[in-house]
């Protein structure tokens, strides 16, 4: 197959076995496959091409990969394929570049990358030592790696990587509590295991509960909108009275950080049968969660999925009565005080999402019918967030 019928007077057969029906292409070829290379090759360094148009960079990899597994499933076992009598033994890169900045956050001492390398799909040594010596040869710090990934593989080729190149300025992230066993007495287990698969000795960011998490995310949706060059004087001026007037709010748990009506299944009875889409869960204030249900009661009937005054119309509970039931349940009274302040949160946060939603579209991202129904929708969520802050020292949910 390598000569394409070379040694065949240039004739060559493809067979396309499918569904027991074979079919045969006849292919004839008077060049040759080398001289084609050869031209190609020839051709492309001519014009500076660094991409053949015959052969992506993507195809090429995609037959390299292909050409391992064959081989691996063969038992065909090469010096180069092994890490210690292959030429990555020792880094081909001894000075790492600059081309990725730096940031710093405060839980570590490092500085980190932007960019994150998952270590996921790497299918040897060789694979994995060649991509994170490059990564690492354009300024990347960060190696995501879990547990589950790669059948446990992957934190055994990070792990001897970082101890072959002696690297002390590189950040572990892990996981634990895979599928299936989601459960919270599996996560030290798993973890421990992953490290000791890679002889590592710890994850460089720890698990912990981090208190102020609303005001973080606020900080986060807020600079993905406005910034010195676009400011909204009303909503600078609530984002101000947030930071100044949120107490310190020690009272952490499992938040969803999305936790909204539309990522509800409920059955015939009434009953929640399951929450969605759990990709923002954290650890924060349960307020989150309960602030971004309860500004349904704030937005009118027909501006997203507010329900506003005409709640008893479609036999719904009333603000009081639906967080009576949540403190029922929740065996703890609500500082509602507290909860005017998260409610102004959760608006404001819904704000900056659907003008995200709007400078994508602007910007040629997003193109539907639903977002720029959500785009009109902007105007009433500005519209309730501003009234809900000139009511904020009425209590304003339970009014």
């Amino acid at each position: 197959p390598w000569h394409c019928g070379q040694f065949q007077g240039q004739k060559a057969e493809i067979k396309i076995v499918e569904n027991n029906q074979e079919k045969v292409i006849e292919v004839i070829d008077d060049v040759g496959l080398f001289t084609r290379e050869i031209d190609e090759a020839s051709s492309c360094i001519r014009t500076g091409k660094i991409e053949s148009t015959f052969m992506s960079h993507a195809d090429s990899l995609s037959n390299s990969i292909w050409l391992d597994k064959w081989l691996n499933e063969l038992g065909v076992h090469y010096p180069a394929n092994s890490i210690n009598t292959s030429s990555l033994k020792s880094s081909v890169f001894s000075k790492p570049s600059k081309d990725l900045s730096t940031i710093q956050i405060p839980e570590l001492d490092k500085k980190i990358s932007p960019i994150v390398f998952g270590c996921d799909n790497q299918i040897n040594e060789v694979h994995a030592f060649a991509m994170f010596d490059y990564y690492y040869s354009k300024g990347g710090k960060v190696f995501d790696t879990a547990y589950i990934y790669n059948h446990g593989l992957s934190d055994k080729y990070l792990g001897d990587w970082i101890n072959s190149r002696n690297l002390k300025d590189v950040v572990v992230l892990g996981k634990g509590a895979h599928t299936p066993d989601c459960y919270p007495d599996k996560i030290r287990p798993q973890i421990e295991e992953s490290l000791s698969r890679g002889n590592i000795d710890k994850l460089d960011i720890p698990f912990k509960k981090n208190t102020g998490f609303m005001l973080r995310n606020l900080n986060i949706w807020y600079s993905q909108i406005f910034n010195d060059d676009n400011q909204d004087k009303d909503i600078s001026k609530i984002y101000d009275f947030i930071i100044k007037n949120t107490p310190e709010n020690n009272n952490l748990c499992l938040i969803h950080g999305d936790y909204k009506l539309d990522n509800l299944v409920i059955g015939d009875n009434s009953n929640c049968l399951a929450v969605l889409d759990w990709e923002l869960s954290a650890f924060g204030e349960p307020e989150v969660d309960l602030s971004f249900q309860m500004i349904n009661w704030l937005i009118p009937k027909g501006v997203l999925y507010g329900i506003g005054v005409e709640w008893s119309s479609y036999n719904l509970p009333s603000a009081s009565e639906f967080l009576k039931s949540y403190e029922e349940s929740y065996g703890k009274m609500v500082n509602i005080e507290l909860l005017n302040i998260y409610c102004l949160f959760s608006l404001t946060k819904l704000y900056c999402i659907l003008k995200g939603i709007e400078n994508r579209v602007k910007a040629g991202n997003a193109a539907s019918e639903e977002a720029n129904k959500k785009i009109k929708d902007a105007s009433g969520i500005k519209a309730a967030l501003i009234l809900a802050y000139e009511n904020f020292s009425n209590n304003l949910i339970v009014n």
